[in-house]
């Protein structure tokens, strides 16, 4: 109960992450096949690149917090989310041979997924920080995963940039988020130098 405030931040954020990895791993390899009449084998090879890419792009999320700072970086990656899936889904619409440098460029602007857990750990102090981050990060990620793709793959008959517009919206949600609550001092500050302390 004395840390209702910190689940809030860290739902939403979750909520952000499963977006990122729904869209780029689960929707588009989908859609390119019964949208865009792809192979499942080309289907395959784009979405490996991607998810290599999506990889690499954690790691990179990863440095840029180290540098400066987690609420930033997760500003910096929620406006790079829509514009990375942006970009991949022109390349599809408009029929390049682009598609798998976009799909690259998807991967790495997905790096929010790397950020959103150098947030969540900042927090929660650190005497309840793993029941925390797991009773939230597992509700919250089964809730939103559970229903965004049957949501998006629902809507995508009326256009194919869903899925674009969808991660526009979970972006802004994750800027403002970030400038809420980053604009705070971290939650958990006070309780983890009492403990070191200790």
């Amino acid at each position: 109960r004395e840390h209702r405030r910190a689940l809030f931040p860290a739902a939403l954020l979750t909520c952000v992450l499963t977006s990122a990895v729904v869209v780029l791993v689960v929707i588009t390899p989908t859609v390119m096949q019964q949208r865009f009449g792809m192979s499942a084998g080309h289907t395959f090879a784009l979405s490996s690149i991607g998810i290599v890419f999506l990889n690499i792009g954690c790691v990179l999320a990863g440095m840029l917090v180290d540098r400066i700072g987690a609420w930033r970086a997760l500003i910096i990656y929620s406006l790079l989310l829509p514009l990375g899936i942006g970009a991949l889904y022109a390349s599809l619409v408009a029929g390049w041979d682009t598609v798998g440098v976009a799909y690259a460029l998807a991967g790495l602007s997905c790096g929010v997924v790397g950020v959103v857990p150098s947030v969540m750990v900042g927090l929660f102090p650190a005497r309840i920080r793993v029941s925390g981050i797991s009773f939230t990060y597992n509700v919250a990620y089964a809730l939103w995963a559970s229903t965004t793709p049957l949501l998006l793959i629902a809507l995508m008959p009326w256009s194919p940039w869903v899925c674009v517009a969808f991660c526009a919206v979970m972006g802004f949600v994750g800027v403002l988020t970030a400038m809420y609550f980053g604009a705070r001092e971290r939650l958990s500050t006070e309780e983890d130098l009492a403990l070191a302390n200790s």
